[in-house]
């Protein structure tokens, strides 16, 4: 396996103090329900032979030194979106000059069917961009579903366990592709930002 001994970093957003986005109708917050998704996709990549770290309970500034001092080859942090109540689907976030970011953002979306793909979305300056570019591994903010929209919150709540399955498939994926890419071209050191090699 090609990922056997890749190192991950999955953080769920936000904290206990601040919590994100809230659905009203179901009365759970973004953190809260991002516990068992994280957890679930920790069980299932520890089984794969991924050596897993989970953040669960940290401010933004914290977790990013949390991640850089584990240094692993991917972080991730889950989120659920917010918008008018209407809009809904996954998307992934990525850091604008990341190529392995863009390349990660784009399996995990390509991978994931359980509602609609919003796509992979580069930030520099938008929401999730400190994460993208501070957090040094290849990393990736991962939005499953709009929790301000019932339908969508509904959907993901129904399908975590499909869900789980997915981002795994996609990390899988981005790991191909990754060693498919890294083959055809010389090793490099040194790291920017978003993980990429210079």
């Amino acid at each position: 396996m090609i990922y056997k001994d890749m190192s991950i970093v999955l953080a769920v957003g936000h904290h206990k103090r601040i919590q994100g986005a809230k659905s009203k109708e179901y009365g759970v917050t973004e953190w809260q329900v991002n516990h068992s998704l994280v957890k679930g996709v920790a069980e299932q990549l520890t089984r794969d032979k991924w050596r897993v770290f989970t953040l669960y309970d940290i401010s933004m500034t914290r977790k990013v030194k949390a991640i850089n001092k584990i240094a692993p080859d991917i972080a991730i942090d889950f989120h659920l979106n917010a918008a008018n109540g209407i809009v809904e689907g996954h998307e992934a976030l990525y850091w604008y000059q990341s190529e392995y970011g863009k390349m990660l953002a784009e399996a995990m979306c390509r991978n994931v069917t359980i509602n609609r793909d919003r796509g992979a979305k580069p930030v520099e300056h938008e929401n999730g961009s400190y994460f993208c570019r501070t957090v040094r591994a290849v990393t990736v903010v991962w939005e499953s579903a709009f929790i301000d929209n019932p339908k969508d919150y509904h959907i993901f709540d129904l399908h975590k366990g499909e869900l789980v399955e997915q981002i795994c498939a996609g990390l899988r994926a981005y790991c191909f592709e990754r060693f498919q890419l890294d083959s055809r071209q010389p090793l490099l050191t040194g790291m920017t930002q978003g993980g990429d090699q210079p």
